[in-house]
Formats: structure tokens, sequence, C-alpha cells
């Protein structure tokens, strides 16, 4: 199997539903917006780590706070939306307490991926709740993870049947360097020019 350097014929019919590069957060904005007001839903979005807590550092940060904002109301235009991300620290809280997880280890030991489904499940537990009557034992809830399924796959580590094209894998690194860049291009930082002799 050859990597794939341009998008093929499948990529190009899927590509309006996929954002992973740096122009693809406004264009998911104006995709929702526009889903919205013209009450068209769409089967599945794919979400790389676009929408990721260290955007709220930087100069997409109005972006950021807008999707949060539009993420509660997201499937009536979306049924299905597919986030990854490299850990679930860089998910917002927003959208980890909402979702199904799916989570792979790679064991290059042992040569296999093991993906695990963990869903969050409401789960009742005695609480002290303060009344006019003084402290009594009420039910409260918190969302608790619950694994559904667990699935293993051989891995081959000569194969790149896993691996993620390179021209999505060019958009997502360009992403990842501008944000980057912009998290540490702050004012307090010095540039090359400013360095110590």
């Amino acid at each position: 199997m050859g990597i794939a350097t341009e998008p093929d014929s499948i990529d190009k019919i899927l590509a309006p539903a996929i954002y992973v590069g740096l122009g693809d957060l406004s264009r998911l904005l104006l995709d929702i917006q526009d889903m919205a007001a013209n009450r068209r839903i769409i089967r599945a979005m794919f979400v790389d780590d676009v929408i990721n807590k260290k955007l709220f550092y930087t100069q997409w940060r109005r972006s950021y706070i807008d999707f949060l904002r539009a993420w509660q109301l997201i499937r009536t235009v979306a049924k299905v939306v597919v986030f990854t991300g490299i850990t679930k620290d860089v998910m917002p809280n927003e959208i980890l307490s909402t979702t199904t997880k799916v989570y792979a280890y790679k064991d290059l030991n042992l040569r296999r991926i093991t993906y695990t489904v963990w869903r969050s499940q409401l789960s009742p537990r005695p609480a002290p709740v303060e009344s006019k009557e003084g402290i009594k034992l009420d039910t409260s809830y918190k969302f608790l993870p619950a694994k559904e399924i667990e699935d293993v796959i051989p891995f081959d580590l000569t194969s790149r049947m896993f691996a993620m094209p390179e021209w999505l894998e060019k958009r997502i690194d360009e992403r990842k360097r501008a944000v980057l860049s912009s998290l540490l291009g702050r004012r307090f930082y010095r540039t090359r020019d400013d360095e110590e002799e």
C-alpha cells in the first residue's frame, strides 16, 4: 500500500466533512451555521484535534469559545461527530462529558493495537445534603466511565495500514505548527534578535 500524497476520489467526496487543517476551524463554524440556517443535516463530521484546549491561549480563542457554545446543539446538524486527539487531556471537558470515548493503545512489543470503547454513565450515590432539618443523606449523581467494547488488532510494523495519508498529515502538521507559534509568540518572549550575546 503506497503513501497517498494527494487526496483520492473518496477523499474528495468526504472532504467537506473533514476538519483538520488550520483554515478548517473557521470553515467548521461557518458550516455549522449554514446547516442550522438551511435545516441541512450531515451524517458524520471528522474533527481532528482542531478543537483543542490550547486554542484558548491563541489567536483562535474566539473561534474555540464559539465552537463550545455550538457543541451543545451540534447533533441538530450532525448525527455523528468524530474527534481525535493524542490524549484526552487536550479535549475540552464539554466534549468529554457528553461523548462515547474510544481509546487506542499501540503496543509495539506485542505488535497490536487495542481499541477500548468507554461511555459516560450516570451513577447514583449517597451524598450528604444540607437542609432546614440538618444534614441528611440524599442521592446525587456522578458521571462514571463504563467499558463497553474492547478489540485487539494485530499490527504490522512495516505496513502503513493504520497510518494517515501523507496529504492529511501535512495539513494537520501545518495547523499544529501555527498553533505552537501562536502559543509561544507572546510579547514576553525574546526574539532571536534580542538574544544575549
